[in-house]
């Protein structure tokens, strides 16, 4: 697991022991799940749970991926937070956010993040086609949106194909962590996924955006790829739960491979 992940949390942190019925009454359920599930042991245990019931015909490979973006999104969620300083301190300037709104985003994010660095990889080494096919980011973004739609009572799907454009676009042009503060700037004040992007001002933002643009490419600089290690970690220690797969070498030559939901 990322290093920051371990040293940032309390080794008796509860387990969220079914992925279904914990935080039900929380404020923001998804916001406290993702959270709880960023433990490296919750993550390590509940994807072993998760993967050993799973059914022949489910790929673990996305359960795994689809429970690492959201740890990833629970450990943002959790360090989103700053100072007072010339602008209001996060806990003022998000009192009135849903936090679920921000967990959601963040998993849309990290999950395009995730697949651009697994097509890295799958560019340099043909063994991880092998180990993870474009599939797994297809079944692994279903299952986090369906989590999301569990824990929010919202289907963020068509949001959440529009955001993959709009990140997919970000990397190409090397601004993505802006992309991302964005979209977290138009969120705020936002309490349920079912409202839209708020407006703003792009030539004129609030003074908050220096802190929260901040936030974002802290956690950029290294948590992505570190999660993106933990999960191919994952996949390693278990050969016998996720073997390798004969998977045709054209399929690299496809430019929607990382996020086949928005092809």
């Amino acid at each position: 697991m990322p290093q920051d992940a371990v040293s940032v949390h309390r080794s008796d942190s509860r387990l969220p022991l079914m992925i279904f019925g914990m935080f039900a009454k929380e404020k923001s359920p998804l916001a406290a799940f993702c959270t709880e599930l960023s433990v490296p042991e919750n993550l390590i245990r509940v994807a072993g749970i998760e993967t050993t019931k799973a059914s022949s015909g489910i790929d673990k490979r996305a359960v795994v991926l689809s429970l690492t973006i959201m740890a990833a999104a629970g450990f943002f969620v959790e360090r989103f937070r700053w100072d007072r300083g010339v602008w209001k301190s996060s806990r003022r300037y998000l009192r009135g956010t849903n936090l679920d709104v921000i967990t959601a985003e963040a998993i849309v994010w990290l999950h395009s993040l995730l697949g651009k660095l697994w097509l890295n990889d799958v560019l340099k080494d043909h063994e991880m086609i092998e180990r993870i096919g474009p599939l797994t980011f297809f079944a692994a973004s279903k299952i986090a949106l369906h989590m999301v739609e569990a824990k929010t009572g919202f289907d963020f799907e068509k949001e959440a194909i529009e955001r993959r454009k709009f990140y997919s676009d970000g990397l190409k042009d090397h601004n993505i962590v802006e992309a991302f503060a964005t979209v977290l700037l138009r969120s705020v004040g936002r309490m349920s996924l079912a409202e839209p992007l708020r407006t703003v001002d792009e030539l004129l933002p609030p003074l908050e955006w220096m802190p929260l643009v901040l936030n974002v490419n802290t956690f950029f600089a290294t948590m992505p790829l570190g999660y993106y290690k933990a999960f191919k970690g994952l996949l390693k220690e278990r050969p016998d739960l996720f073997p390798l797969t004969k998977i045709d070498p054209p399929v690299l030559k496809s430019p929607h491979a990382p996020r086949p939901v928005a092809a």
